[in-house]
């Protein structure tokens, strides 16, 4: 997710993103067999059906947004919210 957040469009980027960020990710993850290559990416993504990736996530960000009030910062942008007249 970080990887596309930061413009990237697919499994080489992301493995490419792994390691430009390797100390990062080293420090947040158990890599035991290394970063992982693009050839994984395209293996996991493959692998994944849509449908119930889809139910996880929306499960996964009601719950984050319960958790997570107000405005959060990407990139170091926020947002002003919106203010209607009645």
């Amino acid at each position: 997710m970080s990887a596309r957040l930061c413009g990237g469009q697919g499994a080489t980027h992301m493995a490419v993103f792994a390691v430009a960020k390797a100390p990062f990710l080293c420090g947040l993850l158990k890599l035991e067999n290394g970063l992982p290559s693009n050839d994984t990416f395209s293996r996991l993504f493959r692998r994944l059906d849509p449908e119930q990736f889809r139910d996880c996530f929306q499960r996964f960000m009601g719950r984050f947004s319960d958790v997570c009030r107000g405005v959060i910062a990407i990139d170091g942008k926020s947002a002003v919210p919106l203010v209607h007249d009645p």
